[in-house]
């Protein structure tokens, strides 16, 4: 198997683009025709705002650039209905030929969102700069 680094730099040659589309869901700003219609915001309804945006944009970017960056946390926002979206638009990307490059970072600008606060049994729980650090202990039974 050909290294990803390997793949990224075929990809960019191909493409004669460096430069990767992110891809940062955020319903609330999508245009009106993409949400109109759909009905009260089940999570079936989120999933397919989300891919179905995705899938214009993949449509409108195949070709001109090697990857896609999906942030993960904008997809976590929505719950279940975000990942699986998640998990659709990897496979699209990838049916058009484009490479994924999961953004998995949290707290890194403002529009990021950031982790959940601690739950009550992660009381222990302490901010630091890199966002929560949590204690964690394990019993074994």
């Amino acid at each position: 198997m050909q290294l990803f680094s390997d793949r990224l730099v075929a990809s960019i040659r191909k493409a004669g683009n460096p430069c990767v589309v992110g891809l940062d869901p955020r319903i609330d700003q999508m245009p009106a025709f993409i949400k109109s219609g759909r009905g009260r915001p089940t999570k079936e309804v989120v999933r397919s705002i989300i891919r179905d945006f995705h899938e214009l944009v993949l449509d409108s970017v195949t070709g001109l650039v090697p990857a896609v960056k999906p942030q993960l946390a904008f997809f976590e926002q929505y719950g279940s209905a975000g990942i699986t979206a998640f998990e659709d638009t990897v496979q699209a990307a990838k049916e058009r030929g484009l490479l994924v490059i999961a953004d998995g970072k949290r707290n890194d600008i403002a529009s990021t969102p950031r982790r959940p606060k601690p739950t009550p049994r992660h009381s222990s729980a302490k901010q630091t700069s890199w966002g929560t650090s949590r204690k964690c202990s394990t019993r074994i039974a």
